[in-house]
């Protein structure tokens, strides 16, 4: 299944860039933000915890100076795979803190990390034979399959994640999932939504 090509980062304002990193797709993409601040960066979701997504996330913060190792912070908007995945690995490699609504920290049970279980399970649902299932995994690789590790810190609507030089505060947007988050930035009029606006999708 072959991967479409990630874009450059995008300054979306001073301060603040936008990654694309491959997913497994459909859908083939999803954004990570990243927060500039003088103690180093923090992001808004990580992506989905496979090599080539690793690989685009180093790439893409390389590409504006800064490394996986130098991230202080996790700001995840809710806990689908494409969001969360990343979230512990970049974790591992920094210490930064990973956080999340609890009603979707109590959604992480259900998940799986690796994409190729989801894929195939939903491919044989469907009824596709096992030749197909095979040559739709085959790009894929192994993944790790364990269960998605909990987050550090539990976000409740109107707290103030601490993120230096940014005036932001988390705001339950229940739909998309139970414990989805926005993350307003009050000084600059600045809505980071997640999956909350979006042009279609699955729930």
């Amino acid at each position: 299944m072959p991967v479409r090509d990630t874009a450059a980062p995008t300054l979306v304002r001073p301060g603040l860039w936008a990654l694309t990193l491959p997913l497994p797709g459909p859908p083939d993409l999803v954004t990570v933000y990243v927060l500039e601040t003088d103690a180093g960066p923090y992001l808004v979701d990580a992506g989905w915890d496979t090599e080539d997504g690793w690989r685009a996330l180093s790439r893409g913060l390389a590409a504006i100076g800064t490394r996986v190792e130098e991230v202080r912070g996790v700001l995840v908007s809710h806990s689908h795979m494409e969001h969360y995945g990343l979230a512990p690995r970049i974790r591992a490699s920094s210490g930064a803190w990973i956080a999340l609504h609890p009603l979707d920290a109590a959604q992480l049970s259900h998940y799986r990390i690796d994409p190729a279980e989801r894929l195939a399970d939903v491919l044989r649902r469907a009824g596709a034979p096992d030749t197909a299932v095979d040559r739709a995994l085959a790009g894929l690789g192994k993944g790790r399959g364990h269960d998605a590790a909990a987050p550090d810190v539990l976000l409740e609507d109107g707290q103030r994640p601490e993120v230096p030089g940014w005036d932001l505060t988390a705001l339950w947007t229940p739909g998309h999932s139970p414990g989805h988050l926005c993350f307003w930035e009050g000084r600059q009029r600045l809505l980071l939504a997640g999956d909350q606006v979006l042009p279609r999708t699955v729930v």
